[in-house]
């Protein structure tokens, strides 16, 4: 064999060796499991912008109840809307593309299973599935949408992977194989978690005003009128303030023994601010709204064509009104309002908004009663023998077949209550409005006058000639009285001469002058001031405004559901707003208040102040009465007694008594020897 040939033979020889070897390698490899070859990558890989997701879905079984809660938000006509919900509004926006976020980034973690026999055992049962006959294992379905109905993502979340906090079995709908997955989704099918709860949306702080008022209504549930032709109340309650530093103050308080109860009423300012919906209800009738958002009936233009459909869908309206606690009233003028059983609220901001709240009746139901009511058959619009009869069939039979509830389901109900909501504006909450100011007048122009030195010179020469009187002889006057007069004319030109030395008070013109153009200034300022007030007063009508009419198209198509707590902290009657004034409390150190004893009398006032009440028997002697009755003819000088010596009367007065009668004696001799 030569060399070639040889080489050539080694050379097939290796390779059936390598091709064996590779063989040999290749089918002792384990088989490829299906799903394990996916670790790691996105469940839905073409699906990369989150703002595509017109709609999410959450279905959710309650193995307890054996039901299905079904919880979906669209984005339709504009809003993104509840549908399970009678289409009301959703603020989840922003919720939506956070969740749509969370499910682009959810990645296949480890295998648990491949076999649809572990879906029980892992809970990831559709929860939708109705060829299932086992009600145990189902899961949670989480849909998103794109336009169109278009699947983005759908996927079925089981239960919680045990230790671990953010871990669940996820599978895709479509597949059979169940990963470990983390989740960060809030897929929250609670209706409050996908609206804005605060139904007012106000702020305590802004509050200026509170008006609660009670109807008075007869046992039947009707109301009573008044002198006016309107609706009597029983109780009107008119709370205000003027800012929030301000205490309230209660119309018709009786200061000197009652006061406020400032706990209520910081209780009801707080429910007014966090007022929350609890449930919602649509004022659609029949397809149409006749209860406007100022809560008049008004009829839309299909219905005016329709005189016959307009009369059912009123009637269907206020039956509807009066099982939840109102009533359509027509007014002297012809306008129909709505009236509240359980009474009214009127709140009133700063901002010149006034929240105008008409409470209806109580009601117990399950959460989802309470959050978008039970679907009621229609009135039946027959009327005549047969809708009575059948009426009346249908009330025996609910009384015999209708089994009683347990007790144990009314721990499951909660009590509600109804509540229409209307909001206006008024401007005069905002506070006084500007007042312009007025533009100070210029002084009067300067006249001619003659000086002050020439005026006085004038009234003295005046005075000289006013003796002469016109056709009269002038008497002739003695040295005395032309002294006099001389005397009393240089008095007079004196006291005129400090006048003129004033210079300051001779320029009248230019103290005018300034004071006008420093009230000017101040004009000017105060005019500056104004026209700033006057456009930020119009701002805050604008805004107040606006305002209001954002509220109203938020209200105008619902009425709602509140909770039974917050009914009762806000209708407050008189008596929980008011409390007797507590009286200051007594120190039982300070015997002051009790009635005085003999031992705690106050003491007498000393004998000097009082001399009369201290000795009211003491009478003068009879020489001292003599002393003070004059005889009616006796002259003064007669009667003035000798002066006596300095100091004797105040050293002793006692000893100067016993002259009165001889003085006395005497003016009576003179008297007798006097001739009549």
């Amino acid at each position: 064999m030569d060399h070639s040939k040889q080489t050539l033979t080694f050379v097939v020889v290796a390779a059936v060796s390598v091709g064996l070897a590779a063989l040999t390698h290749i089918s002792t490899q384990p088989p490829q499991i299906d799903g394990f070859q996916s670790v790691g990558e996105a469940f839905y890989p073409d699906f990369t912008d989150p703002t595509k997701a017109q709609a999410i879905r959450l279905v959710n079984y309650n193995e307890d109840t054996a039901s299905l809660d079904q919880f979906s938000v669209e984005f339709k006509d504009g809003l993104w809307r509840i549908p399970s919900h009678h289409n009301y509004p959703a603020d989840g926006e922003d919720r939506l593309k956070n969740t749509a976020t969370s499910i682009i980034e959810i990645e296949r973690g480890r295998v648990k299973s491949r076999r649809k026999q572990d879906h029980e055992r892992l809970g990831v049962i559709d929860p939708l599935d109705e060829d299932q006959t086992t009600l145990k294992g189902r899961g949670q379905r989480l849909t998103l949408f794109a336009e169109g109905d278009t699947i983005l993502a759908d996927f079925i979340i089981g239960k919680k992977v045990a230790d671990k906090t953010d871990e669940y079995y996820v599978r895709r709908q479509d597949e059979k194989t169940t990963y470990h997955v983390k989740l960060n989704i809030d897929f929250s099918t609670k209706f409050g978690d996908w609206i804005e709860t605060d139904l007012l949306k106000l702020d305590r702080d802004d509050l200026v005003s509170v008006d609660i008022k009670v109807p008075q209504v007869t046992p039947d549930g009707g109301f009573i009128a008044g002198e006016d032709g309107n609706v009597a109340n029983k109780e009107d309650n008119a709370l205000s303030r003027k800012t929030s530093t301000d205490d309230w103050l209660l119309t018709g308080l009786k200061e000197e023994d009652e006061e406020l109860a400032d706990d209520k009423i910081r209780e009801m300012v707080g429910a007014l601010d966090d007022l929350k919906i609890v449930g919602i209800r649509n004022r659609l009738i029949q397809g149409h709204q006749v209860l406007t958002g100022d809560l008049q009936i008004e009829l839309p233009e299909a219905l005016r064509k329709n005189q016959l459909l307009a009369r059912a869908v009123i009637d269907q309206q206020q039956r509807m009104l009066q099982s939840n606690g109102f009533l359509l009233y027509e007014d002297r003028s012809g306008k129909r309002n709505l009236l509240s059983r359980e009474g009214n609220l009127a709140a009133a901001t700063n901002e010149g908004v006034v929240y105008h709240l008409h409470f209806g009746n109580i009601f117990s139901g399950s959460l989802e009663e309470i959050e978008i009511g039970l679907e009621e058959e229609e009135p039946e619009e027959k009327e005549g023998e047969d809708a009575e009869e059948k009426k009346e069939q249908g009330a025996e039979e609910a009384k015999v077949e209708a089994p009683a509830e347990p007790a144990a389901d009314d721990g499951d109900k909660q009590e509600s209550r109804y509540l229409f909501v209307r909001a206006e504006f008024d401007a005069s909450y905002l506070g006084d409005a500007p007042v312009e100011p007025v533009k100070p007048e210029k002084p009067a122009e300067e006249k001619t006058e003659k000086p002050t030195e020439e005026k006085a010179e004038e009234k003295t020469e005046e005075k000289a000639e006013e003796p002469k009187g016109e056709g009269e002889e002038a008497k002739p006057a003695t040295d005395a009285q032309e002294t006099e007069k001389k005397e009393g004319e240089e008095e007079k030109a004196d006291e005129a001469k400090p006048e003129e030395a004033k210079p300051e008070e001779e320029k009248p013109e230019i103290d005018a002058q300034a004071l006008y153009e420093a009230a000017l200034k101040s004009y000017e300022a105060a005019k500056a001031k104004y026209e700033t007030d006057v456009k930020e007063h119009e701002k805050k009508i604008e805004d107040g405004k606006k305002l209001v009419e954002e509220l109203n198209d938020r209200f105008s198509n619902w009425y709602y559901v509140i909770s039974a707590e917050s009914f009762e902290k806000l209708r407050l009657a008189r008596a929980d707003l008011v409390k007797a004034k507590e009286k200051p409390a007594e120190d039982p150190a300070d015997p002051a208040p009790e009635a005085p004893s003999e031992e705690t009398k106050p003491e007498e006032k000393p004998a000097e102040e009082t001399p009369a009440e201290e000795k009211p028997s003491e009478e003068k002697p009879a020489d001292e009465k003599a002393k003070d009755e004059k005889p009616a003819d006796a002259k003064p000088e007669d009667a003035k007694p000798a002066d006596p010596k300095p100091g004797a009367d105040d050293k002793k007065p006692e000893e100067a008594k016993p002259e009165a009668p001889a003085k006395e004696e005497k003016a009576a001799e003179e008297k007798a020897a006097t001739p009549k």
